[in-house]
């Protein structure tokens, strides 16, 4: 994983170990809950690759890197809270004003182009969902036809569903593992990231057919103990 602690820092440099080379150029996609995705490139070189942190302190981020193809290397196996440096770090408040509003390195590695008018939000309650529940999704702006991107926390990979267009409604019966945690992001047709990313917890009995996603990915990135026990132990599913 690009790095070892559960913290992050704002517009730091971080080092990214793949298990397995793809097809490069390699990107990362970086996942902010109830905020907006964003999408970087990372490199070429399989062996030297670096992703800038470009979402704000207080985010808290699901992590995910893809090759040129679109392909999947896995989720992050944790939430990774973004941070800031600034000494005012005693007051939180004051911490995020300052990592949002001074000028210079701080903000500079943050997208400018934010999802102004483009949003989605769920029907959860509670912030979880049940095994086989439904969980609609409500868009608003962009451009469709829209894809959806379910992304469960420590998953060997992503899964993408295109919309029809003029469609708006999205409704995904919830078959992913219980105990875990699934994020919905939304992007348009012209690859725009909308935003309020919704993240809900899975709860209810398991069943093999519970399982949302395919236990082998086509190459490991993002790897870290608890992600490479995971793999492990998805591989020996039946």
């Amino acid at each position: 994983m690009c790095a070892v602690s559960e913290s992050i820092t704002e517009c730091d440099s971080l080092p990214v170990t793949l298990g397995a080379a793809g097809t490069a150029p390699y990107y990362m996609i970086a996942f902010a809950v109830d905020g907006t995705p964003s999408t970087s490139l990372i490199g070429s070189d399989s062996s030297r690759l670096a992703w800038v942190v470009d979402q704000p302190a207080g985010s808290k981020l699901l992590l995910n890197v893809v090759d040129s193809t679109g392909s999947s290397g896995g989720t992050s196996a944790i939430l990774y809270t973004v941070t800031c440096t600034s000494p005012l770090n005693i007051l939180v408040k004051a911490v995020l004003m300052y990592c949002h509003f001074t000028a210079g390195q701080l903000t500079s590695c943050l997208p400018k182009n934010a999802a102004i008018g483009f949003s989605v939000s769920s029907n959860a309650t509670g912030g979880a969902i049940s095994t086989c529940d439904p969980w609609g999704l409500t868009i608003k702006g962009g451009q469709s036809p829209y894809t959806v991107t379910l992304a469960a926390v420590g998953s060997p990979s992503i899964t993408n569903v295109t919309m029809n267009a003029g469609d708006n409604l999205y409704t995904y019966i919830n078959r992913a593992s219980p105990s875990g945690a699934i994020l919905a992001a939304i992007s348009d047709s012209t690859g725009k990231w909308a935003s309020g990313a919704p993240y809900v917890k899975t709860k209810g009995p398991y069943t093999p057919k519970s399982r949302m996603f395919p236990v082998k990915p086509l190459f490991q990135g993002l790897r870290s103990q608890n992600a490479e026990e995971l793999l492990a132990l998805a591989e020996k599913s039946p």
